[in-house]
């Protein structure tokens, strides 16, 4: 007929449309032939897609989704399809409409999983129902099936997931641009000291981040401790123990702790900024593939130096000499460490910088009609004028800065949309003038009454201020790592998007599949893995599906505090003594009660705001109560606007803790599956002095 010679004439012009002619381009495929097929229409009283693997687990199960009549209105997203999964029996989604029978439903499964199986793997099957009738119209295989990972650690060792930092599933990229030089950094900075442990390990198993400490001399397998009286002698007996002890005595004698913030201060810090600075203002563009294979190397190079720079200061200022405060008011007063944290509230000033920054500018905004408008646009890091300056000033200082674990999201600097909507979020809110050092100089007072002898006033008052000008080191060398970071992921994605072009990777993205040492080779003109494909179908797995906290025995903690020589307790002792508050255990609730960790005083009620990164700050609105696995210091910037803070991870010394310390944030810690046990928008009240929270109503916003 005319009609249809019509659609055939269309059928065969699109072969030579842009997309098409593109796509051939990159195959090196010259021929424009298409074959058109000529069939019968199906009069459909219902049909729809069946899946022979969930396609977002990789479950070994049946998806179907179904609609009344013709399945284009599903493939368009027109109408909402009724879902069901079919594995042991079938499961329907009960507030879809009706479209099929539970007969019907198993009739698509059987046939479904004869054709997979028939084809050697899942299918993407399209089917329709003439009436009782089945008809299969395509079949073909599942593309970005997940895929479970299947690397494990030697057996005999205990491997913790690390949910603090890594909440989510880490890419190769990120993996390979960090947690290498973490482990590296740490075991130069630990023998520095000579604290009790060579360094923490790291794995990537279940596609996330896992952690192992390393104690000096230790076997391969882990064991749990010996009794106190044993390990005191082991520490004074075994050679590498006595080696690493005799150091801690000599970097207790030598002050090596202040000795390395003093460093710091005196131009380190100022160093490594400057060549941070000038890696990140490369012009990558300009590069050849072999420059920049050579400019990676020199962010490595630089990555190595920052992570020796943010572990020598953060172990000294956040671990040791608050460790010698606080093993000194055990001695002397017997107080607990969230007592002995309140002498430090408002030293860590460093962490809340960028945050103090951003309340500035949205401050200077708001009082400019124009400046409100160009923001409510989106377009005010644009905009000549003052306000627009002041925009970029604040991207330049803190724009470039990862925000997260993995190294796929774009920094501010990249996408401004999302710092303006946090910026917007924050007109005409007004925070109260605090002074979080009241609670410090209070504290203070307190335990100077209490301390009669003139010559333990002296060692505290002294320990005390050691610990006040250490408090910050950690928070800040931190945000030179997320600055450094950025760096990579900006040379990953110019890397990308060149070894895409070349048709080498599938796409720009697919670059955080590789490791760096890949990256490298593939810049010098090496082939890139074979195996891209089922990283990423690794990846999604793990997005998707639960992991063990622990892979082996659960063992016991820190090295007691007791087990050291005296001479080398003032860095030994004091580190361990930190490192068992950084992170405690999370506190599992029963019944109608919640609790988890008092971290920060004060009482709060509000919406429940589940945030699980920086990209979703635009969401959260003045007086919500944050609940999320963990921040980091990189988080400072959404504090003001905060009711209060519900974390799933933390302790009394962890980033959370001080910062909504330092913002006199009300905020309970380690309440485990915090973020799966409140509803969004859901209101709670919370207690950041007794560690409590109690449930009210699901009032979303």
């Amino acid at each position: 007929t005319e009609a249809g010679l019509k659609a055939l004439a269309v059928c065969w012009a699109s072969a030579r449309s842009d997309p098409v002619s593109q796509y051939r381009a990159s195959h090196q495929d010259t021929d424009e032939r298409i074959a058109v097929i000529v069939q019968e229409m199906v009069p459909a009283s219902s049909a729809g897609v069946a899946f022979t693997a969930n396609p977002v687990t990789g479950a070994d199960e049946v998806v179907i989704e179904a609609v009344t009549g013709l399945g284009d209105a599903l493939l368009s997203g027109d109408v909402t399809p009724q879902h069901w999964v079919v594995g042991e029996r079938p499961i329907l989604d009960l507030d879809a409409d009706y479209v099929l029978t539970p007969a019907q439903a198993l009739l698509i499964a059987d046939e479904c999983r004869r054709i997979a199986a028939r084809r050697g793997e899942p299918q993407d099957i399209e089917w329709a129902f003439d009436g009782d009738d089945l008809l299969i119209l395509q079949a073909r295989p599942i593309t970005a099936l997940p895929v479970a990972p299947t690397e494990r650690p030697p057996a005999g060792q205990t491997w913790v997931r690390d949910d603090s930092y890594f909440a989510e599933p880490i890419t190769p990229l990120a993996y390979s641009a960090w947690l290498p030089y973490h482990s590296m950094a740490f075991a130069v900075v630990t023998e520095h000291f000579g604290l009790p442990f060579t360094t923490i390990a790291h794995g990537r198993y279940f596609g996330r981040v896992y952690d192992r400490v390393l104690p000096v001399g230790g076997p391969s397998k882990d064991h749990p401790l010996p009794p106190e009286p044993l390990m005191k002698l082991l520490v004074r007996a075994v050679p590498p123990f006595r080696k690493r002890m005799n150091i801690a005595a000599q970097a207790a004698t030598e002050d090596r702790p202040m000795a390395v913030l003093t460093a710091w201060e005196k131009g380190g810090r100022d160093t490594l900024r400057a060549r941070t600075r000038q890696l990140r203002e490369v012009d990558r563009s300009a590069l050849t593939d072999a420059q920049l294979a050579d400019h990676l190397t020199e962010v490595r190079d630089q990555i190595r130096e920052t992570a020796i720079n943010h572990f020598l200061a953060s172990l000294a200022g956040t671990f040791i000499i608050p460790g010698q405060l606080g093993m000194l008011m055990e001695e002397l007063l017997g107080w607990d460490p969230a007592r002995i944290t309140d002498l430090l509230q408002g030293y860590g000033r460093a962490s809340v910088t960028q945050g103090e920054d951003l309340s500035a500018l949205a401050e200077a905004i708001s009082a400019d009609p124009q400046a409100t408008s160009r923001l409510a646009e989106g377009t005010l890091h644009d905009d000549p004028g003052a306000a627009g300056a002041a925009v970029r000033a604040f991207l330049e200082r803190h724009g470039h800065r990862l925000l997260n674990s993995n190294l796929d999201h774009p920094t501010w600097a990249e996408n401004p949309s999302r710092l303006l909507r946090l910026i917007q979020a924050r007109l005409g809110h007004t925070e109260a003038p605090t002074d979080p050092k009241q609670a410090a100089h209070a504290a203070e007072q307190e335990a100077l009454a209490a301390i009669s002898d003139d010559g333990d006033r002296v060692r505290f008052s002294t320990a005390l201020e050691r610990a006040r000008l250490a408090r910050p080191y950690g928070d800040e060398t931190e945000l030179d790592v997320g600055d450094i970071l950025a760096v990579v992921r900006y040379l990953a994605v110019e890397a990308g998007r060149r070894v895409a072009g070349q048709g080498r990777i599938g796409s720009t993205e697919d670059v955080f599949y590789l490791t760096v040492d890949e990256l490298e080779d593939v810049l010098r003109g090496s082939t890139p893995p074979p195996d891209m494909a089922r990283r990423k179908a690794e990846h999604r797995w793990a997005m998707t599906n639960p992991s063990p906290r622990i892979i082996g025995k659960e063992l016991p903690g820190a090295l007691p505090v007791g087990i050291f020589p005296k001479k080398a307790r003032a860095i030994a002792a004091a580190a361990m003594w930190s490192l068992q508050l950084f992170s405690p255990p999370a506190v599992t609730s029963s019944g109608d009660e919640i609790r988890g960790l008092a971290a920060s005083p004060g009482m709060a009620s509000g919406p429940v705001r589940n945030i699980s990164s920086p990209d979703e700050f635009d969401r959260v609105l003045p007086g919500d109560i944050m609940v999320c696995h963990h921040t980091m210091a990189a988080w400072s910037p959404i504090f003001p606007i905060l009711g209060g803070l519900v974390t799933e991870h933390g302790g009394p010394l962890s980033h959370p803790a001080t910062l909504a310390r330092e913002y006199g944030l009300p905020a309970v810690l380690a309440v485990a599956d915090a973020t799966k046990r409140f509803a969004d928008g859901q209101v709670i009240s919370i207690d950041g002095g007794t560690g409590t929270i109690e449930v009210g109503s699901l009032a979303v916003r």
